[in-house]
């Protein structure tokens, strides 16, 4: 009901926005993306002081009293430092007790590998799991800057005859230099259950493969003393997925930015060799729907959601495994339909899907 009255303005759309000429502006720029997350402790508030990446590191250096791994926990906790060049930065912690992080910190940086031009969304954070629970803390992502309600982004594949792309977005141009920096302070006090979880740290642009950027990712935890018998190691490496509207494998795309999100069809495939991990970042909130179906090695999952004046209709039980979900090895394909509109057209408040996966091999 929702797609057969759309679909003739979506062409019609189409037609007329094949009319622009299609160009793309480039523009160089040094170190455009510069974060800092405040996660509600005092610390955190006061690194906004600082000025640069030498500033911040001295202030955590005086707050981690011990870099040693092995170090011996003691009535204030283990101190812990680690730092990656991978993309993919593992942290894994293992107690027979509740494990509490009183104060942890973490540092993406993320420079590009060669001559590359990007729109500016990219994300980056810590995803946490044990294998069967994953979510995220701390985690960003950063969105293209384009003037709401401009039409950025319109694709149109009709078969082997009709292909055709209208980008409007702005790029970025940059060679050997710092595309993102993502500095954040996590909650204060984490709590997760006994056993064995994995702290997960990495992030890319959407707009490039992992093979175009260099990481580097540090890494600091204040554990509790209450977890006499932690044990923390440390692995990397693994392969990264990360989709935008303009990645997927659509029959129709059309970003009319924060105002009109709309796809048909969008198609992704992935071959996984060890523990998948993924989710969706964002969904359509205001009015319209939004569809999501895996093909996994343990069968078919739907997702189907229906949205009215922000109020949303849709099975919880269907959300796991489908916008967020941990799978074992074997071949996965997506197909995503959605549709976000905001009848004001000023609010900006529409929004479309962006995907992140990670295929790794847990300790």
């Amino acid at each position: 009901m929702l797609r057969k009255p759309i679909t003739g303005g979506i062409i019609l759309l189409f037609l007329l926005s094949s009319l622009i000429p299609m160009v793309s502006s480039y523009e160089s720029e040094e170190n455009r993306t510069i974060y800092v997350d405040d996660g509600g402790g005092t610390d955190c508030i006061s690194i906004k002081q600082f000025g640069n990446i030498e500033h911040l590191n001295d202030f955590h250096r005086k707050k981690i009293v011990s870099k040693n791994v092995n170090g011996t926990v003691g009535s204030d906790g283990l101190h812990f430092y680690g730092e990656s060049n991978a993309s993919i930065f593992i942290v894994t912690v293992e107690s027979s007790s509740d494990i509490t992080v009183v104060e942890g910190m973490y540092i993406i940086s993320i420079r590009a590998n060669g001559s590359h031009v990007i729109t500016g969304s990219d994300f980056g954070g810590c995803y946490v799991t044990n294998g069967s629970v994953f979510f995220g803390i701390g985690g960003s992502r950063s969105s293209e800057v384009v003037k709401v309600g401009r039409l950025r982004y319109a694709h149109l594949k009709l078969g082997e005859i009709i292909n055709f792309t209208h980008d409007k977005r702005k790029y970025y141009e940059y060679e050997n230099n710092g595309l993102i920096y993502k500095a954040t302070c996590m909650q204060r006090n984490l709590s997760i259950p006994s056993g064995k979880w994995h702290f997960i740290f990495t992030g890319l642009p959407f707009d490039l493969e992992q093979d175009d950027v260099k990481h580097n990712i540090k890494v600091w935890f204040n554990f509790s003393g209450d977890c006499n018998d932690l044990k923390v190691s440390t692995s990397e490496g693994g392969k990264i997925y990360a989709l935008s509207y303009a990645q997927f494998d659509a029959n129709i795309v059309v970003s009319k930015t924060w105002t009109f999100e709309f796809m048909l069809n969008g198609k992704a495939s992935f071959q996984i060799e060890n523990t998948f991990l993924y989710e969706f970042l964002d969904h359509p909130k205001l009015n319209g729907f939004w569809n999501v179906r895996w093909n996994t090695p343990d069968g078919i999952k739907k997702f189907n959601m229906i949205m009215i004046n922000k109020k949303w209709c849709y099975n919880k039980k269907n959300v796991e495994g489908c916008v967020w979900g941990v799978g074992k090895s074997g071949y996965y394909t997506l197909n995503t339909s959605y549709l976000d509109y905001d009848p004001d057209g000023e609010i900006g408040l529409a929004y479309t899907p962006h995907f992140i996966g990670m295929d790794v091999k847990l300790p």
